[in-house]
């Protein structure tokens, strides 16, 4: 199983999800050409298309993902503004090809899910981005995708130098409380923890690395454009 990264962060996000030959698109926020690429314009192998929420950065591409016929699925605020999306519910379990997919909604200034996804070849990932808080606790997960966006710290820092900083709080995940929902759901089955959508102005990518790699001691790594994650039969 394979985990593409196309972009995380505010200018555009988008994962693919590869398993057994098959593919599931997360998130359409960056260009398409780069969607392209990354499938090697395989598009037959696509599965279907997963956009945890409505703003710009997580569905841009959406009319090409339309276009070229790709099962695209998100919440019903996104399925009303745009009749071709097929609504998803939390109340129920859904078969996208081979992947099977359960919602939580999470809070965020849209209506906003994240995802439980299992894959064909039995893989079990949480994605969780775009959210202030994750009260959940998932167990039996191989990956764990959850947002690190800013640390409160590297804020407080930036207001005493006088800076105007917009406030992530209501919106996105805090680094220590990214550690309080990865430690709740992490577990034995867990070999990779991926954090998404770090700021450009207020994380600090290493250190968050650390601080999840100490307290898990399991496999940390950053989303990044063009990086490929690999979990592998002999890791389990």
């Amino acid at each position: 199983m394979k985990i593409h990264v196309i972009g995380s962060g505010s200018t555009g996000n988008g994962y693919i999800i590869e398993s057994n030959g098959k593919k599931l698109i997360v998130e359409l926020g960056c260009k398409w050409k780069f969607y392209l690429e990354a499938l090697k314009y395989d598009i037959e192998s696509v599965e279907g298309a997963l956009a945890s929420h409505r703003h710009i950065d997580h569905l841009a591409a959406l009319g090409n993902a339309l276009q070229y016929l790709i099962p695209v699925y998100s919440n019903k605020e996104v399925a009303t503004e745009h009749p071709l999306v097929k609504p998803l519910s939390t109340e129920y379990s859904y078969m996208i090809g081979g992947f099977k997919v359960q919602c939580l909604k999470v809070p965020h200034n849209a209506l906003c899910y994240s995802f439980i996804i299992k894959c064909p070849s039995g893989e079990k990932i949480l994605f969780a981005t775009d959210l202030s808080k994750f009260n959940y606790k998932v167990s039996g997960c191989d990956v764990i995708m959850m947002e690190a966006n800013y640390d409160e710290d590297i804020i407080y820092e930036a207001l005493a130098r006088g800076e105007v900083v917009r406030s992530q709080s209501e919106n996105h995940l805090e680094i220590n409380d990214c550690l309080e929902a990865v430690e709740r759901c992490v577990d034995t089955n867990t070999q990779l923890i991926i954090l998404l959508h770090l700021s450009d102005g207020y994380s600090d990518e290493k250190r968050f690395q650390k601080m999840v790699h100490k307290a898990t001691g399991k496999r940390v790594g950053v989303a990044r454009s063009g990086q490929t994650y690999e979990i592998n039969e002999s890791d389990f």
